[in-house]
């Protein structure tokens, strides 16, 4: 169902799935409850593809599929500074800048004038390939050959019992993750053409490439093979909320940002360049006018490592860590040494009457003195709409009311099918005031003698949110013409 914020009719606005309509409500209460958020960084890893948008869970995974934490990837530094935190899991899209190349290897065979009989690659594209390497050696069985593929830090691949280079070929491009292979057709008569026994050897050729631009993170899609890369890959994922690229690209990317987020329904913190003065955050912050978005100004320290990483990073981990609803003013970092520009008590309520995010020193509940961040507010010019847990709780009911009908969408429409869509959501707005993640709400069916799909089961819901900062109420339509 499409959203329509602010409108009258679903030809009004377009953004997928659920009509809304906002009001601000009088009534005062308190905060609690939780959602699932999924935090997605845009960035460069070591290693990783950079047409597969690859979900991690704890560091250990994260080595295996994106290679070591390393000051010179600056996504590897989002990510460590995530899991640093307590964040758990990631949705990590992989860039490269222009003339990154694969590694890779020519075997020769075994003729007394050795011609090239195949070719070992390293899938992705870049230096890490490098340090792969290829061994060929002979075979359990008799008049066969191995080949034995090693990637650091994974475990060892070996091709066994080959008996011509074509079946090796066919076993590696079969079951390998890392490795492609190819025949290169030796004119040299079997048994010669199998390939020369050789030690543990290094792929060469590979490249990280040029340092990537907005154009590779914002990304494309080939309109030959319908491969996708940057953030036009990230799109992709239906887990993703919490949007974040591992540093300040351009201002052309922090534009896309938003932009895609409306579309996606998710949120997204743009950092700013390292040394950013107060005035050029303000100046830089008058050019937006968005709800899904926080334009983050600093970057931060770390004490362990020593690494800079920007504000928005924290901003995004806090924000997934974080209740929905809750605000992140005041979510501390106890890792943080220091920030690139250090702000005053002026700075802050500047920045925040801005509605851009900050950090600063502040007392944590152990009355240590730690870093923290110092404000809260999205981009929207509108008054309304500056606080970020309106957002977040309305972004979360949208999506789940999409997600909660969609068994139903495939079942004949009757009413008994109705009623149990009707039972399943009540429950989960029952669930959701058990919870405390909202106040209360009305509903409406339509009837279902005008019922053309499931998704125009709901007529009319008000949903009551509370906070102690705001209170608001979404007013959520469904219309015949939705889909």
């Amino acid at each position: 169902m499409p959203i329509l914020r602010d409108g009258v009719t679903a030809d009004s606005f377009y953004t997928p799935d659920i009509y809304i309509e906002e009001q601000v409500p009088d009534i005062p209460e308190q905060p609690a409850g939780v959602s699932s958020k999924v935090m997605g960084i845009i960035g460069q890893f070591q290693k990783g593809s950079v047409n597969d948008v690859i979900t991690v869970v704890g560091e250990k995974q994260f080595k295996e599929k994106m290679g070591a934490f390393l000051d010179n990837f600056p996504g590897s530094k989002a990510a460590f500074t995530a899991f640093k935190r307590g964040v758990q899991k990631l949705i990590l899209v992989n860039v490269r800048g222009a003339g990154a190349t694969q590694a890779s290897l020519v075997l020769k065979d075994r003729a007394s004038t050795p011609v090239d009989t195949m070719k070992i690659s390293k899938k992705d594209h870049n230096a890490f390939g490098n340090e792969c390497t290829v061994e060929v050696a002979n075979g359990t069985n008799a008049g066969s050959f191995k080949i034995i593929l090693v990637a650091p830090g994974l475990p060892t691949e070996v091709y066994d019992n080959n008996t011509t280079p074509q079946e090796a070929v066919d076993a590696i491009n079969k079951l390998s993750k890392e490795f492609i292979a190819e025949n290169l057709n030796s004119a040299t008569a079997a048994p010669g053409n199998l390939p020369k026994i050789i030690a543990a050897t290094k792929l060469v050729g590979g490249s990280d490439g040029s340092a990537p631009t907005a154009t590779h993170y914002k990304g494309s899609t080939d309109s030959s093979t319908g491969k996708k890369t940057g953030l036009e890959l990230m799109k992709t994922s239906i887990e993703v909320t919490d949007i974040v690229t591992d540093t300040y690209v351009s201002d052309v990317m922090n534009d896309a940002l938003p932009t895609a987020a409306e579309t996606m329904n998710w949120f997204t913190y743009l950092p700013m360049s390292k040394g950013t003065s107060v005035s050029t955050a303000i100046t830089t912050r008058s050019n937006y006018d968005t709800e899904f978005a926080h334009l983050s100004l600093g970057w931060a320290k770390s004490r362990d490592k020593g690494w800079w990483v920007p504000v928005a990073v924290y901003d995004c981990i806090a924000h997934v860590l974080n209740l929905v609803q809750d605000g992140t003013a005041g979510f501390t970092f106890a890792d943080i040494d220091a920030l690139d520009v250090e702000l005053n008590a002026a700075d802050y309520e500047t920045l925040s009457a801005a509605q851009v995010v900050c950090m600063g020193q502040m007392l944590d509940a152990q009355r240590n003195l730690v870093y923290g961040l110092k404000s809260d507010y999205t981009l929207s010019k509108d008054p309304r709409y500056k606080q970020t847990f309106r957002r977040r709780i309305t972004s979360l009911l949208e999506t789940d009311l999409y997600i909660l009908m969609t068994p139903y969408r495939s079942k004949h429409i009757s009413k008994s099918m109705l009623d149990e869509a009707e039972i399943v959501t009540r429950k989960y707005f029952d669930d959701r005031i058990a919870g405390e993640m909202i106040q209360g709400y009305t509903i409406a069916f339509t009837p279902p003698e005008k019922v053309g799909n499931v998704d125009e089961l709901i007529e009319d819901l008000k949903v009551d949110l509370y906070n102690i900062a705001d209170k608001i109420r979404i007013r959520l339509l469904s219309a015949t013409n939705a889909l």
